[in-house]
């Protein structure tokens, strides 16, 4: 039996930190020609904004270029923009190279940062949890190739995968444990869960992936270990990381825990209204409320760029020769080696070690640039550094609009430093000129098709000798442009006839499609979008028609049709304020798949589901779990009644 059709709609992914980001700058705007012809004449007027000269002669230990690039980045690409106020700095391990503070600790105050302003660094946070993680394992208090479970045997977690390995302490610390990003129930705010609540709540749920095989960016994964931290210690994670990471590298004004109610040098977060996220509209962020998260491992830390730039310094330091303690060389290099270098990866997809990303920035001849990158209510941070180059930048903003200048800045910046210290050119790999090849419209029936992630859909089409991506109830499309193998650059068609490189519309300096095969099928189209000198990269997975047709738990779920709304009074209020557009969804049948949208808004959104049990479906692409009952449904803890 075929699912029956009900009016379109249009799809939408969950607004989770990360992910409402991902909606914000990824949804692609239907401008008419003449909005981006104005768009360009107004770039092209900003030559007053000129870009200091480079030097035609590089001597080592000369910084005055490099301060001088930094300088100027932060003020015309981050203050220029939506961020209220910022701090950053670069260090080599003996020396402070840049220290300087931007703008205000809140729109609309004259409150300056200063050197003391506390920021939330938001999953930089999980670098500081890894290397305690690794501590305990140096002193052979944990072993992080044993089973999570045999230190917190209360652990469980439904299965759908048989015969697949238990999750170790290593899949945890790399993100392939198989759990999803975010258990949302009680995620953050004053009735936030406990970690009994989490541990019970995590029971009921199921993996998304078998362990060791996917990349799977997870924070409720990250929540575990400060649990795992906490059994083995005896102690709590906030006094441990106090105790034994904080004290001895000399952090003393950071924290774990709320910050105290006289704090004056606080920092306030911005974000949108996740409405005009929704709706395209370029409102300016608002200081949102201070709300604690509840898995703190994850992305608690409260610091400013004094502490921060002192643990760069740990991060750059000789730890075979030094006396900088808590890990050895051995320990610290096999944080940074790349952990399960042949798994796939389900969404962001980056190359992860034991807390730390690398090959995110990219330069020629320079291939261990390693850090992380924090995004939490309304703050964005990012530290990195380079061991051959001996220096590193650490970057604190009081917005979520941070993130895309914040990477620009920092990998363009960390190049001109990384130039200064040697005294060496050192040429840039990104980003990547796209070279136009000759269609081969033969080769690309195999590429058509649909792709998803976090329930958002994309169709590839093949229309004469071009491929399209298309999202149709969005009544959106863009032309794809080949550049050779299976990579091609998505273009806007203005009036149907001149091909226009959506890039920097988007905030980009470049944006490329490809797609990735496995035993000769295609298995996954990746967008890669390159800020400055890095490289995000967000992963559609191919679609397998067959799951969303025929009888069996479709012909079930279609008694749960009809409309939905948030349980009032839930303790998840706080979060949904921030992250939500609407409380209220529909359960519907779109083009004889299912499709949970938004109900009232003018844009209405929403993601498509793969039904999988008579009580169960998931979303298509990472495969979460969707739950049904007689009163409602439930996503990962957050729950909606019947109307």
């Amino acid at each position: 039996m075929r699912l029956k059709t009900a009016e379109k709609s249009n799809p939408f992914h969950f607004p989770l930190r990360v992910r409402i980001l991902f909606l914000r700058m990824h949804r692609p705007r239907s401008r008419p020609l003449t909005s981006i012809l104005l768009a360009l004449l107004a770039a092209a007027q900003c030559g007053c904004a000129t870009e200091p000269p480079a030097p035609a002669v590089i001597t080592a230990g000369d910084y005055a270029y490099a301060n001088t690039l930094l300088d100027w980045l932060v003020e015309h690409t981050l203050l220029n923009g939506r961020v209220p106020g910022c701090a950053v700095a670069v260090a080599t391990a003996d020396k402070i190279v840049f220290q300087k503070t931007y703008g205000v600790r809140e729109a609309g105050t004259n409150q300056p940062v200063t050197a003391a302003t506390l920021f939330r660094a938001g999953s930089i946070t999980k670098t500081l949890t890894a290397l305690a993680v690794m501590h305990l394992a140096e002193q052979g208090r944990i072993d992080i190739d044993r089973p999570f479970a045999d230190y917190v045997p209360d652990f469980r977690i439904k299965s759908d995968f048989k015969n697949a390995p238990p999750i170790t302490v290593r899949m945890l610390l790399s993100h392939r444990s198989g759990l999803f990003s975010d258990y949302l129930g009680g995620i953050m705010g004053e009735k936030r869960l406990t970690q009994k609540e989490l541990l019970d709540a995590l029971g009921n749920q199921y993996l998304c992936f078998p362990p060791g095989r996917v990349f799977q960016y997870s924070n409720t994964g990250y929540g575990l270990l400060g649990i795992l931290i906490e059994r083995v210690t005896g102690v709590s994670y906030a006094e441990y990381m106090e105790r034994e990471i904080f004290t001895p590298l000399g952090m003393t004004h950071s924290l774990l825990t709320e910050p105290p109610a006289d704090a004056a040098d606080l920092a306030a977060g911005h974000m949108p209204d996740p409405k005009t996220v929704v709706d395209g509209s370029d409102s300016q962020e608002s200081p949102v409320p201070f709300l604690q998260i509840r898995d703190l491992p994850a992305g608690a830390l409260l610091t400013d760029i004094t502490d921060l730039t002192r643990y760069l310094q740990f991060l750059l330091a000789d730890k075979q020769h030094g006396k900088s303690g808590i890990v050895s060389q051995r320990t610290f290099s096999e944080m940074q080696r790349v952990q399960f270098p042949e798994s796939d990866s389900a969404f962001l997809a980056t190359d992860y070690g034991l807390g730390l990303m690398r090959h995110v920035i990219r330069y020629q001849g320079v291939n261990d640039v390693v850090g992380h990158s924090g995004n939490v209510n309304g703050f964005y941070a990012l530290l990195a550094w380079s061991p051959s180059l001996g220096i590193g930048i650490v970057l604190l903003t009081n917005s979520a609009a941070g993130y895309l200048p914040g990477y620009t800045v920092v990998s363009r910046a960390l190049r001109a430093y990384g130039e200064a210290r040697t005294g060496s050119r050192i040429p840039p790999t990104l980003p990547v000129p796209a070279t136009p090849v000759t269609p081969d419209p033969a080769a690309y029936a195999e590429l058509s098709g649909r792709y998803a992630v976090l329930g958002l859909t994309l169709e590839v089409r093949l229309r004469g000798d071009s491929l399209y991506v298309v999202q149709p109830e969005l009544n959106r499309e863009l032309m794809l442009s080949p550049c050779g193998n299976d990579r091609f650059t998505p273009v806007f068609m203005a009036l149907g006839l001149f091909p226009v490189d959506i890039a920097s519309f988007a905030g980009f300096d470049a944006l490329t499609v490809s797609f990735q095969r496995r035993e000769g099928q295609v298995r996954s189209l990746t967008v890669e979008a390159v800020p400055g000198e890095a490289v995000i990269r967000l992963v559609f997975v191919r679609e397998n028609a067959a799951a969303m047709t025929g009888n069996g738990p479709e012909e079930a779920l279609q008694t749960h049709l009809g409309r939905y709304r948030i349980v009032a009074g839930s303790r998840d209020r706080e979060a949904i304020g921030l992250y939500f557009p609407t409380e209220e969804f529909e359960l519907k049948v779109t083009d004889g798949r299912l499709f949970l949208g938004t109900v009232g808004l003018a844009t209405n959104i929403g993601i498509y589901l793969v039904p999988v049990a008579a009580d169960r479906a998931l979303l298509a692409g990472t495969h979460e779990s969707v739950l049904f009952t007689d009163r409602g449904i439930e996503l990962l803890g957050l729950k909606a009644e019947r109307r």
